[in-house]
């Protein structure tokens, strides 16, 4: 049986293991390996192994546990391919995966749909970084003035990339821009905020901890970056794999 293990790091605590000895029996030589190699996170560690059975090896280093939230950064992606992926079973977008840009984005400078390359991205292109657009945008990771929103962001992706965005599919472009867009898809598809859609297709159907959010930068949270935002406990991290280790089954349900 495959094994999968997530291990986090964040600030504060000390460099000694805080599960005290080595785990007996055939974990021993893995608690021993990571407080050996410990000062390489210096802020603290938390190693988690699970089967689908469950977790089989827990262990805390440095003062961290799997209840400390912590900013899990790219790990963030696959929350958020998670929420546009519910969003679609439920039959939010007109088409589906296949549901264009164009079909809910407006360019706010004309009032028209979105044209172009950048019209025609769906969202599998979006979900697979494959619209055609190059490189993260710095002006849609705008944090001030506090009414900067998502829908902004995204406007400004628009106008920054809608004149040299190539055809969809064309290469495969790692970034943020791309979950930026389909997340706001989602709040218009849904006339909904993207935190308020991430709590209702994840956080709270898997009863996540209170501190488990999508933590931007900005004051009134209203340009969250659904690639790279997400702050997560460790254990309610491993809730999420263990139901896609499982196949979609959380707690012997359907997810």
């Amino acid at each position: 049986v495959g094994t999968l293990g997530l291990a986090l790091a964040c600030s504060g605590g000390s460099s000694s293991s805080s599960g005290g000895s080595a785990a007996p029996g055939p974990w021993a030589p893995v608690t021993a390996a990571i407080q050996a190699n410990q000062s390489t996170f210096p802020s603290g560690l938390c190693v988690e192994v699970m089967t689908p059975d469950g977790v089989v090896y827990s262990q805390s280093f440095g003062g961290m546990t799997n209840t400390t939230p912590v900013a899990v950064a790219s790990a963030s992606k696959w929350i958020a391919s998670t929420v546009i992926l519910r969003l679609v079973d439920e039959g939010a977008f007109p088409h589906g995966l296949d549901t264009q840009t164009r079909e809910l984005l407006v360019d706010s400078s004309s009032g028209d749909p979105w044209s172009g390359n950048l019209g025609n991205a769906t969202l599998r292109d979006l979900l697979s970084f494959t619209t055609g657009i190059q490189g993260d945008d710095a002006n849609a990771d705008v944090q001030s003035p506090l009414t900067f929103s998502l829908a902004d962001a995204v406007q400004a992706i628009y106008a920054d990339d809608a004149a040299s965005a190539a055809a969809p599919n064309s290469y495969f472009d790692y970034g943020s821009t791309h979950l930026r867009i389909a997340a706001r898809m989602a709040e218009v598809a849904t006339g909904k905020s993207w935190d308020q859609i991430f709590q209702e297709q994840v956080h709270d159907p898997l009863q996540w901890s209170p501190g488990s959010i999508f933590d931007t930068d900005h004051p009134t949270g209203q340009n969250p970056d659904p690639a790279g935002d997400l702050s997560c406990t460790g254990l309610d991290y491993m809730r999420f794999v263990m139901m896609e280790l499982r196949g979609g089954v959380d707690n012997g349900s359907a997810f």
